[in-house]
């Protein structure tokens, strides 16, 4: 029997529009707040490296108990609750600049918060689209999703460099704020219920080492996750040192205006849209492992090429580099994030997910650091060209079995645990 769309779930195109809502104010913060760090505070590179680390700190230090959280508790309420968190502590930096009272020590404070609801977010998002999608759906599901993700990218950076422009980098993030409250309220209107799982409810202190020892072991025992997991975390590494170091050199290297920048952000980001859009059909005909390496090669090259824009007309090369980023980012999330949530068993979602984003997310806090140091030390384009070997390096797990045996989902009912490839998976059918 043909299932039926997902433009008729109801409940999807909640989360869909919540998600999409919040991604746009997203893309004015990424903006807007090293904005405010560089041109109102003038941050050195390393101040600037650190503001970029803290939103991924928590996930070293939260990571693995939110995940029992995460598995524990109704996730659409974690996710309510973690909009909440994000609007107040964005809310500190327009209202400290309107007192008169700007300093990096509120963005950090601000940072840091909006790490802790970041956390929560993510890993109960990541587990949460499987109560409300069938298995065989889940890459439509994910790809709708990537696709808004492209639009943000497209429209974000346009919109906060108008922002910025009219009211300045600290006020434009109140665009950010509105954006989490209007995501909130979407979510609390989704009605399906989450399926009832034994052990639900607060999580005792004396189970929570037991809980979090059950997803490490299964990720550790599980090849194609933890190859996933690895090549992650490495891939964030390099990513998130050249990244830190991206506005640095387009602001201070290249004396780019922030509007300039923001349209070159823009122009770019058509590959976001265009990668969400051939992501499915491209997977059917590639395989989803072949397709993550050919993703993950686009990735590499952004930054092995952007440090070319020193040599003249950099705008070009800003854009031309944004487009490949753009087409790595959805056709490589989509693939892994519906391959992790086929193979795990819905009732370890959350603390698989949260050891995968325990590696793969809070090495976003060391590289901004490492990339602010080698940037303050050697310059920002030889950063950002380390940081694309590092990212290259890190695709080369891809080229194993454990994920390139993969060419489509594999499918399972709802807790029965197969055996796929020599590994333990689980499919969900919602």
């Amino acid at each position: 029997m043909r299932r039926p769309s997902l433009w008729r779930n109801h409940d999807f195109l909640r989360l869909w529009g919540a998600q999409s809502v919040s991604l746009i104010g997203t893309q004015v913060t990424t903006l807007a707040l090293p904005a405010v760090a560089i041109l109102s505070l003038h941050a050195t590179p390393l101040e600037v490296g650190v503001l970029a680390a803290l939103p991924w700190a928590a996930f070293l230090v939260l990571g693995l108990p939110v995940g029992v959280f995460v598995d524990r508790l109704p996730r659409r309420r974690l996710m309510i609750g973690a909009d909440l968190l994000r609007a107040l502590a964005l809310g500190m930096i327009p209202l400290t600049f309107w007192l008169g009272r700007p300093s990096l020590a509120v963005l950090y404070a601000a940072g840091a918060l909006v790490g802790i609801g970041n956390v929560f977010y993510e890993i109960a998002n990541a587990a949460y689209l499987p109560t409300l999608v069938a298995s065989d759906a889940l890459v439509e599901g994910n790809s709708k999703l990537a696709t808004t993700e492209g639009a943000a990218a497209v429209g974000g950076p346009a919109l906060g460099g108008v922002l910025i422009g009219a009211f300045g980098s600290a006020f434009a993030i109140i665009a950010d704020i509105l954006s989490y409250c209007f995501s909130g309220v979407l979510l609390s209107m989704i009605r399906t219920r989450e399926p009832s799982v034994a052990g639900r409810g607060w999580p005792p202190l004396r189970q929570m080492g037991g809980d979090m020892r059950e997803g490490i072991v299964y990720l550790w025992r599980t090849p194609t996750v933890l190859t996933l997991a690895v090549v992650s975390t490495l891939q964030n590494l390099g990513d998130s040192m050249a990244t830190a170091m991206l506005l640095v050199l387009l602001y201070r290297t290249l004396h780019l205006a922030p509007s300039l920048v923001g349209l070159a952000f823009t122009l770019g980001s058509i590959g976001f849209v265009a990668g969400a859009v051939i992501a499915q059909p491209v997977t059917r005909r590639l395989g989803v492992g072949r397709l993550l390496l050919v993703s993950s090669l686009c990735g590499a090259i952004t930054f092995l090429l952007l440090p070319l824009a020193a040599w003249g007309t950099p705008f070009f090369w800003v854009v031309g580099t944004r487009i490949l980023y753009g087409l790595h980012i959805p056709t490589y999330n989509i693939n892994v994030v519906s391959l992790r949530q086929a193979v795990i068993p819905l009732q370890i979602q959350g603390r698989l997910n949260a050891a995968t984003r325990t590696l793969g997310f809070g090495v976003l806090s060391i590289g901004p650091i490492v990339g602010g140091a080698m940037g303050a030390w050697w310059g920002p384009a030889p950063t950002i060209f380390a940081g694309g070997l590092i990212f290259l390096l890190g695709s080369l797990p891809l080229l194993g079995r454990a994920v390139s045996a993969h060419r489509i989902l594999p499918r399972a009912p709802i807790g029965a645990m197969t055996t796929i490839e020599g590994e333990p998976s689980c499919a969900i059918n919602s």
